[in-house]
């Protein structure tokens, strides 16, 4: 039997029931992701998760979450905000979370001076390090391309919640990196991934296959637009943070503040090529400072 074209809203529709199934669930008019700016962080972190339905939509009294930032360093726009952090850490104990860690597989030096150790002393939250003892698991990867199997922290399995918050900046290697390419912040053996970009984008794509976030909270406030992901370099600020359930289409927004096109950026056009999220995404709703966006018909 010949196979059918699968037209463009069946493939969003089947898109969206995937997203559902691993925990991201359908929200209302099939909004993927809100955007808030404004130069008060931690009011647009409410904003934003706001727009989606607030955090109790995401975290349930009793459960345990994860957070996972990117501590890449002192440099201005090369890691994510303190107060971005530290928000979130707050949003979800208020919601009744038992316990919130912060995760990821950097050391404890690494966090130090980019800010976000303290803000998570300040805000009640925990700490997992692989010099805390944490532990490891090892996942399968189907259809992989390039791992066939990932040695990932075992909180990102274990946790209730998962909510990913890299920072969006320009990447030397992959041109872009958000939601898709700071998973590798849970991932053992990156340094043998850096085999060209080509060898890089689809080990992290495959990595995305298999390790899924419930929310994503970007930072795209103060940004690398240059020699990222460590920097020096020159800086944006599109005062702007993002709260999404399809990390494709966080990073599709994510990367237009930076000047990009998503279908230029190789792990967005991937992950989407492989059913991980939506890439084309449209307007749905504005309120002048927050807007609302959904896959395009």
């Amino acid at each position: 039997m010949p196979l059918r074209k699968i037209r463009r809203r069946e493939f969003i529709a089947a898109t969206l029931a995937v997203a559902a199934g691993k925990g991201l669930s359908n929200p209302p008019d099939r909004i993927l992701l809100a955007a808030a700016k404004g130069t008060d962080t931690a009011g647009s972190v409410r904003a934003a998760i706001g727009a989606l339905g607030g955090i109790g939509r995401f975290v349930k009294p009793g459960q345990q979450v994860m957070l996972l930032p990117n501590p890449q360093g002192r440099q201005k726009g090369a890691s994510t905000s303190p107060e971005l952090v530290e928000e979130v850490v707050r949003l979800c104990l208020g919601a009744g979370a038992a316990k919130v860690q912060v995760c990821s597989i950097h050391f404890s030096f690494r966090w130090q001076g980019t800010g976000i150790d303290k803000a998570v002393v300040r805000a009640g939250a925990e700490f997992w390090t692989p010099d805390s003892g944490g532990d490891w698991r090892t996942v399968k990867v189907k259809g992989a391309r390039r791992q066939k199997e990932v040695r990932v922290i075992a909180p990102v399995l274990a946790s209730d919640v998962v909510i990913n918050m890299p920072i969006a900046k320009q990447h030397g290697s992959t041109r872009f990196t958000g939601t898709l390419k700071n998973l590798m912040g849970v991932n053992d053996g990156n340094m043998g991934w850096h085999q060209g970009t080509a060898y890089l984008v689809e080990s992290v794509v495959d990595l995305a296959s298999v390790v899924h976030a419930h929310l994503c909270v970007v930072d795209s406030t103060e940004v690398l637009a240059e020699n990222g992901p460590f920097g020096p370099g020159r800086t944006i600020k599109p005062d702007t943070v993002i709260a999404g359930i399809d990390p494709v289409a966080v990073d599709a927004h994510a990367c237009t503040l930076l000047g990009m096109k998503p279908e230029n950026v190789s792990t967005i056009a991937q992950a989407a090529e492989r059913g991980l999220g939506i890439m084309r995404i449209e307007e749905a709703a504005s309120d002048g400072t927050v807007k609302k966006f959904r896959a395009s018909a």
